[in-house]
């Protein structure tokens, strides 16, 4: 049997499929917000993009099997990678050049542009990867499905074997996603009805998902090949239930049914939207010179207003106890500070010191000099500031 073979399903395009791609969305996102420091984010490994290709694979087939090459090439494979040249070029202008601009860091490699073809520079590369996809299954659509399905589930587990979960090469990550492209279009009638027969075992499918990753990501079984593809199919059977279950409340439908329609243009502007984002925190954080200078190793361009002498910035830092604090009531200006960082930041550049603090007739009276100490010694100096010691 190929894929040529398998009846075509007739019908309009059902809303929990887009509703799918958005989860898948929503997965990819927070991933790119909370990184590995969130576990559940390292679990999710499994399902976020084989659920984003297994669901292409389900709207794929006639694509695969009722087009030409020609067709192929123009509505899909050049449509893909013109999307995926463009946005790469505008991700390189809008945070690279950018943060080399206004950051003077990090120096940029413009031969590095020059390797999208074979290692992507942004995390778009699955644009570039559902391009040779649908040509890999073109090329194939005359050859047995069976003896397709097993030769690239071999690829899958020789890679699972042999690398990480993370920071894969681009050929890797294609290897283990193009097994679910193609169960999508081996076996999309049977998912077409297994979804809406079973949609409310949603629970039990996620459940099982999340126990199995939970246990098996840590461990050595990781790179057990059909362990882990079962658990993505796992997981993938349950985010379909899942949004056959949502597809039926339209207040929640539709939002996400907008989120699956535009994937594409969602995931790249978020990810330009969160590189300014940082870039203003960056340059509005009271501490930041002050936390990042010795901890950083990358040269950070001096910004004057986040200087150590204002009063939020050494309050902060420990100079300056905090207003209402038992310290501050009994001694409101007494720190260590004072006397270097916070008396160098409000002299002005002139010879002139300025005035020394007011003082009342009590402090005056406690902390006048006696004569033949250390301190009277040191305010006796010439050209030397008095201070006040509490």
């Amino acid at each position: 049997m190929t894929l040529m073979d398998i009846p075509a399903r007739r019908g309009d395009r059902v809303a929990w499929a887009d509703i799918a791609k958005a989860f898948s969305m929503i997965l990819l996102v927070a991933y790119t917000l909370a990184g590995d420091h969130l576990y559940l984010n390292e679990m999710l490994t499994y399902v976020r993009m084989p659920l984003f290709f297994f669901v292409s694979g389900l709207f794929g087939y006639r694509v695969v099997t009722a087009t030409s090459f020609r067709e192929l090439m123009r509505d899909k494979v050049t449509n893909f990678i013109y999307l995926y040249v463009l946005w790469e070029f505008i991700l390189y202008l809008t945070t690279k050049v950018a943060s080399l601009y206004l950051r003077g860091w990090p120096p940029l490699d413009n031969l590095r542009m020059l390797s999208l073809l074979w290692d992507p520079l942004f995390n778009i590369w699955f644009l570039y990867a559902l391009a040779i996809a649908f040509l890999i299954a073109w090329l194939l659509r005359a050859a047995p499905a069976w003896a397709v399905l097993v030769g690239s589930i071999v690829v899958y587990c020789v890679s699972v074997a042999t690398d990480a979960w993370t920071g894969m090469p681009f050929i890797e990550r294609l290897a283990r996603l193009f097994p679910v492209f193609w169960l999508g279009l081996m076996f999309r009638p049977l998912v077409f009805r297994l979804v809406e027969r079973h949609w409310r075992l949603w629970p039990l499918a996620l459940a099982l998902f999340l126990v199995a990753a939970y246990v098996v990501y840590p461990s050595p079984w990781t790179h057990v090949g059909p362990l882990t593809l079962a658990i993505s199919l796992t997981g993938i059977a349950g985010f379909l239930l899942l949004a056959r279950h949502v597809s039926a409340y339209e207040t929640l439908a539709a939002p996400l049914r907008y989120i699956g329609g535009a994937t594409l243009y969602i995931y790249v502007m978020h990810k330009i939207v969160i590189f300014y984002s940082d870039l203003a925190m960056t340059f509005t954080a009271p501490t930041f010179t002050a936390r990042n200078s010795s901890s950083s190793s990358s040269p950070s361009r001096s910004v004057p207003w986040l200087d150590a002498g204002s009063p939020r910035n050494r309050r902060s830092a420990g100079c300056l106890p905090r207003l209402g604090s038992r310290r501050s009531r009994a001694a409101p200006n007494r720190s260590p500070c004072w006397r270097s960082s916070y008396s160098k930041a409000i002299r002005p550049p002139s010879g002139d010191h300025g005035p020394t603090p007011r003082t009342s007739r009590l402090q005056r009276g406690s902390c006048a000099a006696r004569p033949g100490t250390a301190r009277s010694a040191s305010m006796s100096q010439p050209g030397r500031r008095r201070r006040i010691a509490w």
